[in-house]
């Protein structure tokens, strides 16, 4: 598989004698591949230099050691197999729900905390699927669920995004004392 390089030009106005610039450039094309790129170390670029005694010198530009800095790679799509996984984090959210919530009664006081911390424990396994470039916001909204109390909610989130690469999941699950929500935003970061 070929890879695409990278490619640098380098421009430089030598020096005369005198000490004042010639009005010609060398130009000098540099293409960077792949490996090299990534553990690319300059060799000493050396420019003309004047002496005292009218004799030009060799002067390094670089030391043997400098690396030069390498601007970032911008995809602007995933790969198909670095998608946001629509499955998986809903997988995630149930599990999350059904193994926190078994056995735990609503309580007022404690709900927001709780709503915080299944929030955090979603976030951290979906963070563990390990799909890179993807930011991930999570939210859980927890309440009462009485029988008595005939309670309704209506959610609706707005957000300006690219419809073909970011995504979301909901899952909501229920026991006798509370309900719980969960939506999971998977937005593509370029």
């Amino acid at each position: 598989m070929a890879s695409a390089g990278t490619s640098r030009t380098i421009r430089s106005a030598p020096s005369t004698a005198n000490g004042k610039r010639a009005n010609h450039q060398n130009t000098s094309t540099l293409i960077i591949t792949g490996k090299e790129r990534d553990t690319l170390t300059p060799m000493r670029s050396m420019r003309p230099n004047a002496t005292p005694g009218g004799v030009e010198a060799e002067k390094p530009i670089l030391s043997a050691h400098h690396k030069i800095p390498l601007e970032p790679t911008y995809k602007l799509e995933p790969d198909n197999d670095k998608r946001f996984p629509l499955t998986e984090v809903k997988q995630v959210i149930k599990d999350v729900f059904t193994t926190e919530l078994d056995g735990v009664k609503y309580n007022a006081e404690t709900s927001n905390v709780k709503a915080k911390e299944l929030a955090d424990i979603i976030k951290h396994k979906v963070k563990q699927l390990r799909k890179t470039r993807y930011k991930t916001i999570v939210l859980v909204y927890l309440g009462q669920n009485e029988m008595d109390f005939k309670a309704s909610i209506a959610l609706t989130s707005r957000s300006l995004w690219n419809d073909k690469l970011d995504s979301f999941v909901e899952h909501s699950h229920k026991t006798n004392s509370l309900y719980v929500v969960g939506l999971v935003y998977g937005l593509y970061a370029e």
